[in-house]
């Protein structure tokens, strides 16, 4: 459900961003996706998705036909979510 991810997505990038603050306070560059001050939870999740967790289920799916035929429906929407989060950019 849509309620668990975003609570999973949130506490990842929480942790992401501790090792960024870690990062910044040893001097070192801030690690991508762990910058708080310009990092979007919205971008990173469809981010992550669309380039791991789809591709790596459409794979398994190939292999696993009723596993796909499950998984990627739900993928496909909590991306589709994802992106309807992101601000507009504007030209």
């Amino acid at each position: 459900p849509l309620e668990i991810a975003t609570l999973w997505a949130n506490r990842v990038l929480e942790e992401f961003f501790q090792q960024g603050d870690v990062e910044r306070s040893m001097g070192l560059p801030v690690s991508p996706q762990c910058d708080r001050a310009c990092t979007s939870l919205a971008k990173s999740q469809a981010g992550f998705i669309s380039f791991v967790v789809l591709p790596a289920f459409k794979a398994l799916g190939n292999m696993l036909p009723k596993l796909g035929a499950k998984t990627i429906p739900l993928l496909e929407a909590n991306l589709n979510y994802w992106e309807s989060q992101q601000p507009v950019e504007l030209l």
